[in-house]
């Protein structure tokens, strides 16, 4: 790739050098590892790891830096891991990169969750919305009318203090 493509993808999506939690905990998003302590929150997310081209993952680290700036830590992360096993889930099914979201990529993940699991899409269903809103690239605008359709359950609430689950 040469210097005038990387410099195009670049200025797309605009990234900031620096950046700030809610609670005030500076960060670089540029780089390719969030790592930092939020409070008590340990966050790591390293975004090599997302099986997506560069500006895929570049729209990806913009939509994740908007909830590090306004929601909690934990959220964020969690949002980072459910979205890290989607994309996988995805390229896996593709046997190649994520380019793109769409409609058929949203309904074979959602059909491949288990019903215990289903409520995975919903976390991913509130973040595709703030992605389009956002209006950046990598998710198609017929998503939108899809996740309305979709009936999506919460997870089980209460189990694992029920069973004593530590995980």
């Amino acid at each position: 790739m040469s210097n005038e493509q990387q410099l195009e993808m670049i200025q797309e999506i605009f990234i900031p050098n620096v950046s700030r939690t809610r609670s005030g905990r500076e960060f670089f998003p540029q780089e390719d590892l969030w790592k930092f302590k939020d409070n008590v929150v340990n966050i790591y997310m390293d975004f090599k790891k997302f099986p997506a081209p560069y500006k895929m993952r570049n729209a990806v680290k913009k939509i994740l830096l908007w909830y590090a700036e306004n929601k909690s830590p934990s959220y964020t992360q969690n949002l980072f891991s459910y979205l890290l096993a989607f994309f996988r889930k995805v390229s896996e099914d593709l046997q190649s990169d994520v380019e793109a979201i769409s409609p058929e990529i949203l309904l074979n993940y959602y059909a491949i969750l288990s019903e215990r699991n289903k409520y995975k899409l919903g976390y991913i269903a509130g973040l595709i919305k703030r992605w389009v809103a956002m209006e950046l690239p990598g998710v198609s605008q017929d998503c939108l009318p899809l996740l309305e359709q979709i009936r999506i359950k919460g997870c089980v609430k209460g189990e694992a203090v029920l069973t004593h689950d530590p995980e």
